[in-house]
């Protein structure tokens, strides 16, 4: 054997050890171990820049954010929900002119003379038809709304 082969064999021999898994963790070990020389010479600056940006700043952040969102979301409801009401409250088409209606006993309409049945007032109507059940205790009255286009509606029956 040459020389030059068996220097080569004997660096391949040496150098054997760091290609399998042994020489894996050489390498961590000295990594960790330059790690800590940096530390001890820049102090603990780096471990606590970590620790800021990862402990505060980021989470710092996303906290920000998903405040912002849960106040969209509530404020997204609450605008849903109101829009709901809004869409399912019908607006009322509150007549202008209410009219009394007289029935007798058997429930069919009829007429009494001398009474006033037009009004422009709910209240107003509303203590007439108290007044007349009281002078005509056999007759039942209604209070009726005259909204144009549709067919009249009961508010009130004594």
């Amino acid at each position: 054997m040459h020389p030059i082969q068996r220097t080569m064999k004997t660096m391949y021999s040496n150098i054997s050890p760091l290609l399998n898994w042994k020489g894996y963790m050489l390498m961590v070990v000295a990594s960790i171990t330059f790690v800590n020389i940096v530390l001890v010479i820049f102090g603990n600056t780096i471990p606590n820049v970590f620790l800021v940006i990862f402990g505060n700043t980021i989470p710092g952040v996303f906290q920000t954010v998903f405040k912002v969102a849960a106040g969209g979301v509530i404020l997204g409801a609450v605008v849903v929900f109101a829009m709901a009401w809004l869409l399912r409250a019908k607006p009322q088409n509150r007549p202008r002119a209410y009219r009394v209606m007289i029935f007798d006993v058997f429930g069919r309409e009829s007429v009494v003379e001398g009474l006033r049945l037009d009004f422009r007032n709910h209240d107003v109507a509303w203590s007439h038809m108290k007044d007349y059940k009281k002078r005509y205790p056999l007759h039942n009255f209604a209070l009726v709304g005259d909204v144009k286009g549709n067919k009249p509606t009961i508010y009130r029956y004594i």
